[in-house]
């Protein structure tokens, strides 16, 4: 080889070197190229702010190279190169608590835990919690409320034989979901057994109720439970409901909504495939008729989709939904996301005619998130009186906060703030007290 070719193959391969370092460098600069997020629970990190202590105790240097190594150019890329690499040369899946069974089946291992019983909390704590229970519903029902436990389905009570070969010959034994319902009917509480009821339908249900790479129930599912819950409720209550109305199927191997939301947070580059799914196009069949009840309903994830379809706005009049006994949601207008200690709980417990709590079989064991302690511990005092200014106070927190999530109402707040020379936290608590004042005059 003679030395000017040597050079130049020399210079090539230097050239690609800095290519390949320069191209992430001015991804990350410039984002140049758009590249598609990862997808499940991603540790956000912060910019870390520099100060001579943070330098010398090396905390600053620290928070800088884990933000330089989360965030460097293409970095969602490689961790999905990284990913498909493993799963494919190993059959590793970087995910946590993920699980992966026969036939490519994806579980979370909580759902399998509790299934199995490894998660049962004792007979006699199961039977106190449903003798709260009980007390709370008795306390609603002389106000005319109704309150209803809705056990949902669970993808590992469903399809227990999928289960990966390391837990396929595990025992079973008694679980939270399997005494749950036991005390709960004994003890006269309302409760809908989802979990029962599509075991049932196993055999018999023309589409999928849960997918191989979801972990909740299937977008066909949701709509059998959200007809199942209308039709229960004008049972109880004796009224006639809205209805939705199934218009027509669609079929896809292409999963949607929450079909895949484990798979997705593999985060491989090529997905893994998957059996025919079902989609209902649904409209809300309302008639000349409003909704005759008001419902809330306490629930984790599994709600998030009835919600989405409008169950809380459209049939139960605007009802709320208190995700984790932590922050309530509703549609009613004028209401932004507030967190559950900031509301008079009772005033917004009996604003409703029927109170849903909703359980996934994961979470048995912290059954209703609190919701029961709290109510007993409103109801269990007879002389429990609002306090006027907490109520005052958490209205204005709610308008602040609605006008914070509005960007042009926002934005004159602020303009408001500069011009009298005021903070913007001073300029928002006049702002809100005087929409309250104009609202108590209307």
């Amino acid at each position: 080889m003679s030395r000017q070719l040597y050079i130049k193959i020399k210079k090539a391969i230097y050239t690609i070197i800095v290519i390949i370092i320069a191209i992430p460098l001015l991804q990350q600069l410039t984002g140049f190229v758009y590249v598609v997020p990862l997808n499940g629970a991603v540790e956000k990190v912060e910019k870390p702010i520099f100060s001579v202590q943070n330098w010398f105790s090396n905390e600053y240097q620290s928070k800088a190279d884990k933000l330089i190594n989360n965030e460097f150019g293409f970095r969602p890329s490689y961790v999905r190169l990284n990913n498909q690499l493993d799963f494919w040369l190993f059959g590793i899946i970087n995910a946590k608590s993920v699980l992966i069974g026969k036939d490519g089946y994806l579980y979370e291992y909580s759902y399998i835990k509790e299934y199995l019983g490894k998660n049962f909390i004792g007979k006699e704590e199961i039977k106190n919690r449903a003798a709260k229970t009980k007390a709370v519903s008795d306390s609603l029902a002389v106000r005319g409320i109704d309150l209803v436990v809705l056990f949902a389905a669970g993808k590992a009570s469903y399809f227990p034989e999928y289960f990966p070969d390391s837990l396929a010959n595990q025992i079973k034994t008694i679980s939270n979901y399997d005494y749950f319902t036991q005390a709960f009917d004994s003890v006269g509480i309302k409760n809908i057994d989802f979990n029962r009821w599509f075991v049932s339908m196993k055999d018999t249900s023309r589409y999928p109720l849960f997918t191989s790479g979801g972990i909740h129930w299937s977008k066909y599912a949701e709509s059998l439970v959200a007809d199942s819950l209308i039709s229960y409720i004008e049972s109880i209550r004796g009224v006639s409901m809205p209805h939705y109305q199934v218009d027509n199927i669609e079929l896809s191997t292409t999963p949607q909504y929450r079909d895949n939301d484990i798979g997705e947070g593999l985060n491989l580059i090529f997905p893994l495939s998957y059996e025919q799914l079902a989609y209902p196009k649904v409209k809300l069949n309302k008639g000349d008729k409003e909704p005759p009840i008001r419902a809330m309903v306490v629930a984790d994830s599994y709600y998030w989709e009835l919600y989405n379809l409008g169950l809380s706005r459209d049939i139960f009049s605007n009802g709320q939904f208190w995700y984790y006994n932590k922050k309530i949601y509703s549609s009613e207008p004028g209401w932004s996301p507030t967190p559950v200690d900031e509301v008079d709980i009772r005033n917004e417990v009996e604003k409703n005619d029927i109170v849903f709590i909703l359980q996934t079989e994961a979470t048995l064991y912290r059954y209703a998130f609190g919701f029961i302690e709290k109510q007993l511990e409103v109801y269990a005092n007879p002389d429990y009186k609002v306090d006027s200014s907490q109520i005052k106070r958490q209205e204005l927190n709610s308008i602040i906060r609605s006008i914070k999530s509005n960007e042009k109402w926002y934005s004159s707040v602020l303009e408001k703030a500069d011009k009298r020379s005021i903070s913007v936290e001073e300029m928002l608590e006049n702002e809100a007290r005087y929409v309250l004042k104009n609202r108590k005059n209307k």
